[in-house]
């Protein structure tokens, strides 16, 4: 009995598809197109055929590797874009777009140079000005939410030291706007006397700038005051006053009384050095005097005869009062004034 009848008597009663399988025991096919021929030899048919085992490992590595090609070939990455990389130039007049764009939307004008970007929450006070938490919070508590646009601007400015003029409508906020870069900057508490004055129009506004004061640096320790009556600031407040205080509103007639008295009632050293500054200069003892543009208005020294501009006035006017400080009196004098490109278009 050969292999044929062998698989005829095995095979009873099963279906088979018409398509012969690659590999059939017993059969060798070497060429497509040629018949297949028998193999009676055992020793050949081993030669000839692969065993189960290996045709098996073949199908399943096949299949292993098929999907992972396969997916190889569906699952292509995408070809990166590369991204321009921007030179330090274009970075900052991106920058300084996004900053002009900001300031018209809320309607900001500035002049000056190198103005600081306007915030656009009070929380940047503590990221980027390193503002204490308890004065953020006191902030939240007084109601604001966002800042408004005269807070946007004068805020960081002042926290810079940047020397301002702000002018904004009723009701937009200015007290806080100055009142916050004054409370961060005092940092708590010091016997030392007033360190911070501010100077109101008018009683009401004195007062509702106090209690403004008082609601903002709730809990930081610090102490604020009005004055009342003259005599009894000039008590509290006098020389031989302990100096318990940190922050002086007042409004401008009671606060000169109180320098002009005798002894002064008030102890505001910054107030005294500027003085006794000016005194030195108009005697002969400084014969130099480096100051800002306040000293060319409302001061005569009739023995100046050269004023020097290191910094352009902004102004025809600005101009006019500081080479005035020159040659008073029908005297001779001089005026030097530097200038750059960016001061161009100020010349005339």
């Amino acid at each position: 009995m050969d292999a044929q009848d062998i698989f005829r008597k095995l095979s009873v009663g099963c279906s088979f598809k018409r398509k012969r399988p690659e590999f059939i025991p017993g059969f060798v096919k070497s060429d497509p197109e040629k018949p297949a021929f028998h193999v009676n030899d055992p020793s050949q048919l081993k030669k000839q055929i692969k065993s189960e085992e290996e045709v098996k490992e073949e199908v399943e590595s096949e299949n292993e590797e098929k999907p992972e090609m396969q997916d190889a070939e569906e699952i292509q990455p995408a070809k990166k874009k590369k991204k321009k990389e921007f030179s330090e130039e274009k970075k900052k007049l991106l920058e300084e777009e996004q900053i002009n764009h900001l300031r018209k939307l809320h309607r900001i004008t500035v002049k000056g140079k190198n103005v600081v970007k306007p915030i656009e929450s009070f929380a940047e006070l503590s990221s980027d000005y390193k503002v204490s938490d308890k004065l953020v919070t006191n902030i939240e508590k007084a109601g604001y939410t966002t800042p408004t646009p005269i807070q946007m601007q004068t805020i960081p400015a002042m926290l810079q030291g940047r020397q301002i003029f702000a002018c904004a409508p009723t009701g937009s906020g200015k007290t806080a706007a100055f009142l916050i870069p004054i409370i961060h900057s005092l940092r708590g508490p010091k016997n030392l006397g007033f360190r911070a004055v501010i100077v109101c129009p008018t009683r009401e506004l004195a007062k509702q700038t106090y209690n403004e004061t008082v609601r903002l640096s709730e809990g930081l320790g610090l102490r604020a005051h009005v004055i009342g009556k003259i005599q009894q600031a000039a008590e509290k407040f006098g020389p031989r006053s302990a100096q318990k205080f940190d922050v002086l509103i007042t409004t401008p007639n009671k606060l000169v009384y109180l320098l002009q008295m005798d002894p002064p009632a008030l102890n505001l050293a910054k107030q005294f050095l500027r003085d006794n500054v000016v005194r030195s200069f108009r005697t002969g003892r400084i014969w130099i005097l480096i100051t800002t543009e306040l000293l060319g208005r409302g001061i005569d020294f009739r023995t100046v005869r050269l004023v020097v501009n290191y910094d352009f006035p902004s102004s025809a006017i600005s101009y006019i009062h500081r080479i005035g400080r020159a040659g008073r009196g029908g005297r001779e004098g001089k005026a030097v004034t530097f200038f750059t490109k960016q001061d161009a278009p100020l010349l005339r």
